[in-house]
């Protein structure tokens, strides 16, 4: 799901009141004096909070929040510290000693209506409603969800991903084509982990350039797109899918490789020097925008 920026401010205001203040690897009630949970609830009258109690797991680099309808998707937690080493690698990030807030919860009091999965930047951390990810009529892994989230985290840490101007960027929600994209190619791609339990990793699917090939025809068959409409970036966040943002992301990767593409990413992150996204494609691909997404449909054969 997107880095929400704006529309989570108030679920952060939520979080904020939560009671989050176990010891590590172990079971409480609000006990830990001090915190910023504990601090934001001085300002409430207590009659009007209703607390919630969570389970408190540390690793290296996450303090891992889970309450008691969380529990069930434990085995994120798991796996947790392994996909968040393989991102800060493949990134190349320093996390200078912060640790990243996770929170995994159920459909539990007024928790239940952030239904999926987000990343804030504001605040580093990430809300998980295991429930709205994976109702019983459509069990899913949700590490998935995490190592998408993480990605988020990733580039907010290296390049302040979430601090782009997309105004800057020339075209309305330019941006999300990009952050979307990496972070669903980081997680089919680099981490591996699919949507279903029991499935073999992506690339043991095929997830290289035939597969993309097959998969974006079937979207634009299914979905009655007209591509003659997509004509440059800024017409990529009306085909509505993330599918087709990753596939630019590979196309991307695959074409100039990984080190100019990061070169592409570091160009417009904020600064006095900043490129906007039509600079960057010229420099990095050598292409106009328009010239650059006709390389890209011709790449799939779109």
């Amino acid at each position: 799901m997107k880095n929400l920026g704006g529309f989570l401010l108030p679920c952060m205001a939520l979080v904020l009141l939560l009671g989050v203040t176990s010891p590590e690897v172990s079971f409480a009630k609000n006990k830990q004096s001090g915190s910023k949970y504990t601090q934001a609830l001085k300002k409430e009258e207590p009659e009007k909070v209703r607390l919630i109690d969570w389970y408190l797991y540390k690793t290296d680099n996450l303090n891992f929040y889970m309450t008691e309808g969380g529990k069930k998707y434990a085995y994120v937690y798991y796996d947790a510290e392994k996909i968040v080493e393989q991102e800060i690698k493949y990134f190349n990030v320093d996390m200078d000693g912060d640790k990243i807030d996770i929170f995994l919860f159920g459909n539990e009091g007024f928790l239940a209506p952030i239904r999926e999965a987000a990343y804030n930047g504001d605040q580093d951390l990430m809300v998980m409603n295991g429930d709205g990810i994976s109702p019983p009529h459509r069990l899913q892994d949700i590490r998935y969800h995490f190592a998408h989230e993480m990605a988020h985290a990733m580039t907010n840490h290296k390049w302040g991903m979430d601090k782009l101007n997309y105004a800057n960027m020339k075209y309305a929600g330019a941006g999300t084509w990009l952050i979307e994209g990496i972070a669903e190619y980081t997680a089919k791609q680099q981490i591996q982990y699919t949507k279903m339990k029991d499935v073999p990793p992506l690339k043991d699917l095929g997830y290289g350039k035939a597969t993309y090939t097959k998969e974006l025809k079937k979207l634009i068959e299914r979905n009655h797109i007209d591509m003659g409409y997509v004509n440059q970036t800024g017409d990529l966040i009306n085909l509505g899918e993330y599918f087709f943002y990753e596939s630019v992301v590979y196309f991307m990767i695959e074409t100039k490789g990984k080190d100019n593409f990061f070169s592409f990413l570091e160009s417009m992150t904020p600064s006095k020097r900043a490129l906007d996204i039509d600079e960057a494609i010229k420099k990095y691909y050598g292409k106009s925008n328009k010239d650059f997404i006709k390389d890209w449909k011709k790449y799939y054969g779109l």
